[in-house]
Formats: structure tokens, sequence, C-alpha cells
């Protein structure tokens, strides 16, 4: 499956600068599609969950349940910005984790499949136990999450870095007795 890298690899092939209106409408339709599956498989037959999502997004709960007379539709349609479409899935994302939080993980794998195909939309979902937030790239709380897990890391590993110092004083080592080497032979 494509993803952000490939799809960047394809635009530098074809020397493409992507035009950032086309690509705001191909994430916002991305994620109406997607969003109608999610809807279609934990809202459209729940009326609680409806209500619930609308009472988190500020939208009318329809007595119609399909996804294209819904509240979360309205806003997706309506969204200008990449603030509002994610303002609007972050409801789901709320409501989800309060009504059917063993499915979060679904949700979520299939909300990521968007932004993997819309690299030039600046938004990314972050997990943390039972939570999912969407954030801006390079927010500060996503950058934090990502270096602490990776010092974390590097916490369990103490001596990773050693085969690399010992590389270098091996060469220096070297590099001397060659240098020594070369002058005893003048």
């Amino acid at each position: 499956m494509a993803d952000t890298g490939r799809i960047r690899e394809f635009w530098a092939q074809w020397e493409h600068e992507p035009n950032p209106t086309q690509e705001f409408i191909r994430f916002r339709t991305r994620m109406i599609e997607t969003a109608q599956v999610i809807w279609d498989d934990y809202f459209k037959h729940y009326e609680e969950r409806r209500k619930t999502f609308a009472l988190f997004s500020g939208t009318t709960c329809s007595p119609n349940p399909t996804f294209y007379q819904s509240g979360l539709y309205d806003l997706l349609e309506a969204a200008k910005t990449d603030f509002e479409v994610c303002s609007a899935i972050q409801h789901v994302l709320w409501t989800v984790e309060r009504e059917v939080p063993y499915k979060l993980d679904d949700c979520c794998s299939r909300l990521q499949g968007v932004f993997e195909l819309s690299p030039t939309i600046m938004a990314r979902l972050a997990r943390h136990g039972g939570t999912a937030t969407l954030f801006p790239s390079g927010a500060r709380l996503l950058d934090q999450d990502v270096v602490e897990k990776n010092l974390v890391w590097l916490a369990r590993y103490p001596h990773a870095r050693q085969p690399t110092v010992r590389r270098r004083a091996d060469v220096t080592c070297c590099t001397e007795k060659r240098e020594k080497s070369g002058e005893a032979e003048r």
C-alpha cells in the first residue's frame, strides 16, 4: 500500500509540487469516506453513541441514522481547514473512547491510513493508553512523546554507543600506528 514516503518519492520523481488546496480536498474526501465506514460500523445502529457524538460535537442528533444525515457528515462537508476536519474526527475519537473503547484501535488504524495517504496535511494521530488525540505535526506534546519513548528505549541499552566509541578509538589507534610506521620508513 502507498504511504507518506512512497507518495513523496513519487512526487519527487515527477518533480511535482503538491497544490495545498487540492491536497486538502483529497484529505477531506478520504476522511469523509473513512468516517462513513466508522459511522456505519459503530454509530448507525446505536442511538446512544449518536447522541454522545452529538453532545461532544455540538451537532444535533438526527433521527435518521445514516452517515449522510449525520452531524459528522455535515461537519466534514463544511470543513474548510485541516483543523475543522481534525476537530470533527476528534469528536469521533472521544465518542469511541467513551462508548466503545474496545474498538478504538480499529478506529485509529483506519484514520491513520488517511494521514499516511495525506503527507501534506500537518496533523498526526497519537495514542496514549486508552485515548487518541489528533495533534498538529511538530506539536510540543507529540514531540515530547516521541523523544520520551526514545529516551526510555536508550535507557534500557546503556552500552549501545560503546561499539561506536571503541571503533573510533581503534581507528585513531591504527591511524597513529600508520603515521609512526610511515615516519620510521622515511
